[in-house]
């Protein structure tokens, strides 16, 4: 098993199981933003090893979902 320690908030966590809204994680531990042109060309930088409640926390924020 690979551990990771969590780029925010500095917990230890091994992968993405069971985090809600989210499909077929069981073998994911780490995120990466793509960011996209207007030629439909993609690039994608650097992983963040985030916990998945930071994972939550990220999403929400993105979404206007944050409390």
């Amino acid at each position: 098993m690979l551990a990771k320690k969590c780029d925010k908030c500095g917990k230890l966590y091994e992968l993405y199981e069971g985090i809600e809204g989210y499909c077929n994680l069981s073998d994911a531990n780490s995120v990466a933003f793509v960011l996209a042109n207007d030629e439909g060309e993609y690039f994608c930088n650097d992983a963040y090893d985030l916990c998945p409640e930071c994972l939550v926390k990220v999403q929400a924020f993105i979404e206007g979902k944050e409390g």
